[in-house]
């Protein structure tokens, strides 16, 4: 971690170690191929090389056999609450913010 901090220069050190732990968090793991985040949270961090092909989705996601559903604004649905309880939160789709 020093010499990766120490290879960053001079600059505005908290964005630096920003950047450092992003990358840390976000690169997977040798043993078990996933990252730290994807251990921690269950899903991958997007972070700014996801953004370069922004339009490309995946046509299921890895590893499992659902579709992908498209949401439409209004449409009612169940978020998962990962803070505590109820699991499951009930809401409604506000707008689209992207491809996915």
């Amino acid at each position: 971690a020093k010499e990766a901090l120490g290879r960053m220069g001079e600059g505005n050190w908290e964005s630096k170690i920003n950047q450092y732990l992003l990358g840390q968090h976000s690169t997977p793991s040798a043993a078990s191929n996933l990252s730290p985040a994807e251990l921690l949270m269950g899903h991958i961090l997007r972070i700014t090389l996801d953004r370069l092909h922004p339009n490309y989705t995946p046509k299921a996601p890895l590893n499992s056999s659902s579709k992908l559903r498209d949401f439409l604004p209004g449409d009612l649905v169940y978020a998962r609450n990962y803070s505590g309880r109820p699991l499951w939160l009930p809401g409604s789709i506000e707008q689209k913010t992207g491809p996915r």
